[in-house]
């Protein structure tokens, strides 16, 4: 009995490497929260940006290329940024989950990264707390693009970890602006990405094979979970 393998959705959670990034190029580490704006903080006083980490998961046999994806994160505060949206943007997979000084920027375009969705986060939208936020179809159809450039034509991108970035689409000045976004270190409301995978062209494989299939496990640093 051979059948063609079904479409599997993988969820990863946010790995606990994710930072946020200040002005100066520092980064903080081990937050419940993270700023995505301004802050009189020192160090770095000024802009703020938010790394998430993902690691990339192994497709299950015979499932290849990522075919759908979205990300949500939540918002536990909104301090309100009148003067600039918060964009969302990709970065390079590197098989080093540690987030670098050089992933921050805060501006219109970022020549260096994919932007993912444009004003993710409007200037004139006040989101109430606790605030899931997701991406919109036209943002899941970059994301997939994205992630099947990372993963690459023989999926050699698997295991290596991707960064996506939240920052304010202006260099803001001194204040204290923008949202609050739950971090990975946070118990409850971590940032998860969804990966869908389908059968490759003409790939079929055996039932007893596809029903021997782990539906679900768990890495040291990124979590995934099948469904």
């Amino acid at each position: 009995w051979v059948v063609a393998a079904p479409a599997r959705a993988a969820i990863v959670l946010a790995d606990p490497a994710d930072a946020g990034l200040r002005h100066d190029g520092t980064i903080s580490n081990g937050l419940l929260t993270g700023r995505v704006g301004a802050s009189t903080t020192s160090p770095g006083e000024g802009g703020r940006a938010v790394v998430y980490v993902f690691q990339l998961p192994t497709p299950p046999l015979g499932l290849s290329p990522v075919t759908d994806a979205s990300l949500s994160f939540v918002v536990s505060l909104d301090r309100q940024h009148p003067a600039y949206n918060i964009d969302l943007y990709a970065l390079p997979a590197r098989s080093d989950p540690a987030v670098q000084s050089t992933d921050a920027f805060f501006g219109p375009l970022d020549p260096a990264a994919t932007l993912i969705e444009d004003n993710i986060l409007p200037a004139d939208t006040v989101q109430p707390p606790v605030s899931l936020i997701t991406t919109d179809p036209a943002a899941n159809t970059s994301l997939v693009t994205w992630l099947n450039s990372q993963y690459g034509v023989d999926g050699s991108g698997a295991g290596k970890y991707v960064f996506l970035r939240l920052n304010p689409d202006i260099d803001p000045p001194v204040e204290n602006s923008g949202v609050d976004v739950v971090m990975a270190e946070n118990a409850a409301n971590v940032a998860a990405m969804t990966i869908n995978f389908v059968p490759e062209p003409a790939t079929a494989i055996a039932g007893a094979c596809l029903l021997g299939l782990s539906t679900s496990f768990r890495r040291s640093r990124g979590r995934f979970r099948w469904r």
